[in-house]
């Protein structure tokens, strides 16, 4: 009775699965090995797939796969898995082939090991309602598991040979016990006891057990049983179905269909009782990947999961039935058209002008060869094919017009193909027809053709139907280009596509009746579009798929045939696209099949949309026009570029069960968190993320992506996600992608929310949520709070103390400042009284200081009143340097004194300054040296001011140092960009305690011995800081003590008004001949310098060489011996000197009345008013005492010169007063008008200028010198500056204009010279002189 209710409940189930879209799960997608031996689902919605290499975890879009390591623990114990086990608490049990049973913990975790190695290989895993776990391991029996010992306790049925295949629960205390050749047990739990089950005799093997409807099926070798109690509580058993299987290995059900696998495909015993097989087939794309199915299993989503031998296979139980074929011959090919003959054969015309023909799964191909007769004959691609009433096949071709062949001759093995001749016919055919008859075929751009036939089948004639422009449009052709024709099948009619609409064709009683039609609407008004395909769904209801316009439907008046209503239906409507490729008609479920983008359903009630695409196991993502046909069977055929995919009549249910979130991943500041990882000190998950409930965040851990998955299996890539986070967004956001991102997100409490759909839309009703909290960081916490106003408040406390202890200060301050105004004021005014002193005294000092030279001149002065005399004069010239000292100091304070920076070698300066004390240290039997670490050195210095900065610290050097001692003066470069002067003693040196004060005005030490003035350091203070240098001191008591100036080399560091720089005019003039050179060499007055001194001598011939000739000379004699020779103009002598002195060199040239007109100028380091009466009185012009200022010294041999030169310039014209030269006058016209004419030569220079007057350089060059005083070339820029100054004063030229005119190409230069010239821009020269008004 339960045996026939059981076959009932077969029949009353509601769903009916036929034709199932396999998809592929293998390697390629990851799978760790192709051998899938068993397969299930946890409680999170995870696929599990165990493997002979790996155990693999698939979320529906990648796999992770779990192997054995033996580097690591909590591994698998072997890699080879056999039998999965999800148990009530939600546990993963996981034998394998040789590695006993493992127990899966988590990611984390890992896996914890149950293994035996008497019992490795386990075959069973079962659960029974007691929740105690056994398995069945090879030759080692019934095993139960004690998870707290991690051990297995074993039973044998009989013998060690024998293997337990299946396990199940049979009644509270007895499990069902299958084995692979011993048949079926019953096992007493409580007396470990076995029973052998008489079944059917050949039935040793039970390969699965499954419980179904409170039934038990029993599935062995080749049959399914039902087994059930007997009234004496004997297994009574039957079979289900009268059916023999091949080797079941595997039994499943869903929705009151039993699911068998077995070595030879998949076996559906469905609610009708017929059974369904599904195998691999090569052909079949979309098939098993292998008809040796190891297990079975049907996900909480409705989808069925086989793992065979060659990987896994799943379907969507609830997807509409598709099978897709795979022709060899159309592998990237271009199909142009797909057509059923009458005896539903398939044909398919190739673009590459190939007819391709399949039937009983073979595929015939035919290619067009022209030239052989009766051979396909299709230039340019086969556009289009039909089939007339005499079983002829019409293909028509887009550049070789019309071929037929006889269908039945061909499937005979005779296929003849004829090419159609006529006049009429044109070679572009776009699509052809069969209609009462006649054959109807399209053009491009050449109309519609009839070919009209007999009643045997031939040609009778041809005509050309075209669109004529001066006919009304409404009863012709919509165009001359027709896109396709459709035979009605409501109405005796053909409906022709074109460009510009559609036409009705309707033959009436032998003549041909046209009427066109627009099919799109604008603003309510109908108007042309691109028609293509064309189908009749009823008598009044015409469906146009246009491109780019939509999918139109045409609304006719049933009565009168006119056309009542145009609606369109676009993307807005659900089309994936405005193009439509092609239509079928389903007319038992009123659906239309358009493609383009894929697949769509559009369902004529509802007008609601279904789209399937490549993700839905389709072959191929895109159709075009008329590539698809409906066949006789009621299926319909889609050709892609890949496949064929053939589609039955049927309603496609949406699948019903509704997604089950899960929260997969954390990725926290770009990181992926796992479960017990430390971030920042911080354990985010305790446990994996599908089971955390609540995720506490530091503060700084705000950049945060959440991943989460459907679990829905029927097509995981088109489920949607919507999600909010409550806290920070109420609103629901919709998304493709199952994952959501939050990037500097506040502290708080979150809540997120999220609900998934399954691919047809169906949504879950509650959502999964999982609690985030940001925490507050600690400077926003009620204890920061507290801080912030402890420390507020001290920080206002301690401001009132600042503002008191500031006020205090402040009148300390002033105290202090006017304590130190009142200082200054007092040094001021010992300056100003000291300076004021200095102006009153000067005279009653040189009235004291002149007699008392008179005095020490008399030579009958007693030895004692000499001294008192001498003691007197040297006190006198002390308190002369000490004015000029006060007064410097002076003019520093009151910031009249003006730093001039030039260039200068301060290696020979120095050592010119340094000299000065050699007769000071030789008298006081004091060992002097300058020593210099290098040869030269230049650098910008004030000489002045550096003269008396080394001055002051040797005067005060040698002061403080005793007779015998030693004083150094050491220069030497520091560094890039500095250099240092370091003047050292053995004197008394200076206390520590005085050091720090020594800088400072009318300071004096504690020294005995010279207590000096306190002027003398502070002045050279004063003008190293104005020197932008610096001064220190080393000094011990008794030790002597060692002075530096750091002065900077360059010049960055100074203003622009303290640079002085010698502009230089340089003259851009050809090189002269080598007689021009020695005329103005000769012409340079002569120096001789006698100086035993080598370095001096070398110093100033150095600052000499510039304007005159130098000759030098060692000594007296020597320089006597070279006056006569070189006869120079002026004589610079030093008077210490070997073999004869400077005072004896002088005294000699003015004895000699032949010499005695040169200037004598003696250079010493002797200051005394006897030394300078001595000089003077031997005769020399001028008395220079060491240090000297190179500057005085240039100016003092100029005037000298000059001085002779007026004189001799006086005597020269006195002369030329009385003899007066006739040729003067002449000459200097003559050359004035040779320069004038040759302004604009370029070539016009003095050699130039010499040819022209008919000269010799060198008379031209010594005449103009006569005359003019002037070089030649000095002469033509004079003449060209005075034009350029008249033309600027009498003309309306621009100065560039005359620059030119008068013969400079170079601004700057011109500029130059005038302002040299005439002590005036020209600009300047143009504003004063200018004569002429610009704006008259």
């Amino acid at each position: 009775m339960k045996y026939i209710n059981l076959l009932l409940l077969m029949f009353l189930s509601l769903k009916i699965f036929a034709q199932f879209n396999f998809r592929a799960l293998d390697a390629e997608k990851g799978l760790s090995h192709i051998n899938v031996t068993s397969i299930l689902q946890d409680d999170e919605g995870y696929i599990w797939l165990g493997t002979n290499n790996g155990l693999n975890r698939y979320n529906g879009f990648e796999i992770k796969t779990f192997y054995s390591s033996p580097h690591h623990e909590h591994t698998l114990t072997s890699s080879r898995i056999s039998e999965l086990l999800l148990d009530n608490k939600g546990q993963l049990w996981v034998g394998t082939r040789d590695g006993g049973l493992n127990l899966y913990l988590s990611d984390q975790k890992g896996f914890q090991s149950f293994y035996d190695n008497t019992a490795s290989n386990i075959t069973a895993i079962f659960q029974d309602n007691n929740e105690n776990v056994w398995v069945g391991a090879y030759d080692s029996g019934l095993g139960r598991v004690n998870q707290k010992a991690t051990e297995i306790v074993y039973y044998q049925p009989l013998g060690n040979n024998i293997t337990i295949s299946k396990i199940a629960q049979w009644d509270a205390q007895t499990l069902l016990v299958g084995t692979r050749s011993n048949g079926l047990y019953l096992f007493d739990i409580a007396e470990k006891h076995f029973t052998k089950v008489p079944f059917e005799e050949g039935v040793t093997t039970i390969r699965d057990i499954i419980t179904w409807n409170g039934q038990t099926i029993i599935g062995s070798f080749h049959s399914l049983f039902v087994i059930e109690k007997g009234d004496n509580n004997e297994i009574i058993y039957k079979k289900l179905i009268d059916y023999k299987f091949d080797a079941i290995s595997s039994i499943t059900q869903k929705e009151g269909n039993l699911f068998v696998g077995t070595k030879k495909g998949l076996l559906v015993l469905d609610q009708e009782g017929q059974i369904t097989s599904y195998q691999s087939s090569k052909n079949i794309i979309n098939s098993l990947l292998s008809n040796s199915v190891n297990t079975l299993c049907v996900d909480t989503s409705g989808v069925l999961w086989i793992g065979t031998t060659s990987g896994a296979n799943y379907a969507n139980l609830y997807s509409f039935q598709l099978q897709t074929i795979g022709i060899e011959a159309l592998n990237k090919e271009n199909v142009n058209v797909v057509f059923e003959d009458s005896q539903k054969q398939l044909w398919f015309g190739l673009k590459s002008a190939k007819l391709v023909k399949y039937a009983n799964g073979k595929a015939t191909v035919y290619e067009s060869l022209s030239k052989k007769k009766g051979a396909l004959d299709a230039y340019g691609g086969i556009e289009t094919i039909t089939e007339d009433e005499h079983g002829q096949l019409w293909i028509g071709s887009w550049g070789a017009g019309i071929s037929t062949l006889n269908i039945k001759e061909e499937m005979r093995g005779r296929p003849y193909f004829n090419k159609i001749q006529h006049p009429k016919l044109h070679s572009t055919i776009t699509s052809i027809i069969s209609y009462q008859g006649d054959i109807y075929a399209g053009t491009f751009r050449k109309g519609l053709i009839r070919i009209v036939m007999d009643k045997k089948g031939k040609l009778k004639d041809v005509q050309v139907i075209k669109y004529r422009k001066k006919q009304k449009r409404q009863h012709q052709l919509a165009s001359n280009t027709i896109n396709a024709l459709y035979k009605d099948p409501f109405d005796n009619c053909l409906w022709i596509s074109s460009p510009e609409g559609i036409t009705k064709l309707k033959k009436k009683k032998g003549r041909l009746a046209l009427r066109s039609y627009h099919v799109a609407l604008e603003h309510g008004t109908s108007k042309p579009a691109f028609s293509w395909e064309v189908c009749k769904t009823s008598s009044t209801t015409l469906w146009v798929g246009t491109i780019e316009e939509g999918l139109s439907r045409l609304t006719f008046d049933e009565k009168t045939a006119q056309l009542k209503e145009i609606k369109t239906f676009t993307t807005a409507n659900g089309l994936p696209s405005n193009s439509i490729q092609s239509l079928e008609f389903d007319k038992e479920n009123n659906v239309l099949w358009i493609s383009g983008n894929g697949l769509t359903q559009f369902d004529l009630n509802t007008f609601k949309t279904k789209t399937f695409t490549s993700v839905d196991g389709l072959e191929g993502g895109y159709f075009r026009v008329n590539c698809s046909v409906h066949l006789k069977n009621g299926d319909f055929c889609f050709v892609s570029d890949k496949a064929i995919n053939m589609i039955p009549a049927q309603t496609i249910y949406d699948n019903p069960i509704v997604p089950q979130t899960i929260f997969e991943y954390l990725i926290v500041d770009g990181q992926e968190v796992h479960e017990q990882d430390t971030v920042s000190g911080n354990l985010i998950l305790k446990k994996p993320m599908y089971k955390t409930k609540d995720i506490i965040l530091n503060h700084d851990q705000n950049n945060i992506e959440i991943g989460f998955n459907g679990m829905h299996y029927a097509t995981p890539n088109k489920n949607k996600y919507q999600y909010r986070l409550i806290g920070f967004n109420k609103d629901w956001q919709t998304t493709n992608e199952g994952r959501v991102v939050y990037s500097n997100l506040p502290y708080g409490e979150y809540t997120l929310e999220v609900k998934s759909s399954n691919s047809d839309g169906i949504w879950e009703q509650e959502a999964k949520i999982i609690n985030i909290t940001v925490e507050t960081p600690w400077w926003h916490t009620y204890w920061a709070y507290l801080i912030y106003l402890m420390i507020i408040s001290a920080i206002i406390w301690q401001i009132n103390k600042l503002i008191f202890n500031r006020h205090k200060l402040k009148q300390e301050l002033e105290v202090e400042r006017f304590k130190m105004e009142k200082n200054e004021e007092l040094t001021l005014m010992k300056i100003r009284f000291f300076v004021n002193i200095s102006h009153e005294l000067r005279t009653p000092l040189t009235l004291i200081s002149s007699p008392l030279e008179t005095l020490l001149k008399q030579t009958d002065l007693k030895g004692q009143t000499q001294e008192y005399l001498q003691v007197m004069k040297r006190n006198a010239d002390r308190l002369l340097e000490l004015f000029d000292q006060l007064l410097d100091f002076r003019k520093i304070e009151t910031g009249n004194h003006k730093t001039k920076f030039r260039k200068v070698d301060v290696v020979s300066f120095t050592r010119l300054v340094a000299s000065s004390f050699d007769t000071l240290a030789k008298d006081n039997q004091i060992n002097y040296a300058f020593h210099a670490h290098i040869d030269y050195l230049e650098a910008w210095v004030d000489k002045d001011a550096l003269e008396k900065m080394i001055y002051n610290l040797l005067s005060n050097a040698f002061k403080n140092t005793a007779e015998g001692g030693n004083v150094l003066i050491d220069l030497d470069k520091k560094g890039e960009g500095s250099y240092q002067i370091a003047v050292s003693d053995t004197g008394v040196g200076i206390p520590k305690p005085e050091q720090e004060h020594i800088f400072e005005v009318f300071y004096q030490t504690e020294n005995k011995q010279d207590r000096g003035t306190g002027i003398g350091l502070a002045l050279v203070k004063k003008l190293v800081d104005a020197h932008y240098g610096e001064i220190s001191l080393e000094s011990e008591k008794e030790q002597g003590s060692k002075f530096y100036i750091t002065l900077p080399l360059g010049d960055q560091f100074m203003h622009s008004s303290e640079k002085v720089i010698e502009e230089e005019v340089v003259e851009v003039v050809e090189p002269e001949e080598e007689t021009t050179q020695e005329v103005v060499e000769e012409n340079r007055p002569k120096v001789l310098i006698v100086e035993d001194n080598l370095e001096i001598a070398s110093y100033l011939k150095t600052e000499f060489i510039r304007k005159y000739q130098v000759i030098l000379a060692h000594n007296g004699h020597e320089g006597y011996e070279k006056l006569l020779e070189e006869k120079p103009h002026i004589v610079i002598s030093d008077i210490m000197m070997a073999e004869m002195s400077g005072l004896e060199l002088c005294k000699k040239i003015k004895q000699n009345p032949h010499l005695s007109h040169l200037p004598v100028i003696l250079l010493t380091a002797k200051n005394s008013d006897e030394d300078k009466l001595q000089g003077i009185e031997s005769g020399a012009d001028a008395y220079i005492v060491k240090p000297f200022k190179i500057d005085f010294l240039l100016a003092k041999v100029e005037n000298l010169l000059e001085e002779r030169k007026s004189v001799k310039q006086f005597f020269a014209t006195k002369k030329e007063m009385t003899v007066e030269d006739p040729e003067k006058e002449k000459f200097l016209d003559k050359a004035k008008k040779v320069v004038e004419e040759n302004f604009l030569n370029e070539q016009f220079d003095a050699k130039e200028f010499a040819v022209k007057m008919g000269l010799t350089y060198a008379t031209l060059y010594n005449r103009l010198k006569k005359y003019q005083d002037i070089s030649a070339t000095a002469y033509i820029r004079k003449i060209r500056l005075l034009k350029a100054a008249e033309l600027i004063a009498n003309t309306e030229h621009s100065i560039k204009e005359i620059q030119f005119l008068v013969g400079f190409n170079d601004a700057k230069y011109f500029r130059t010279n005038f302002k040299k010239f005439f002590e005036i821009t020209p600009s300047e020269y143009l504003k004063r002189y200018r004569k002429v008004d610009l704006k008259a």
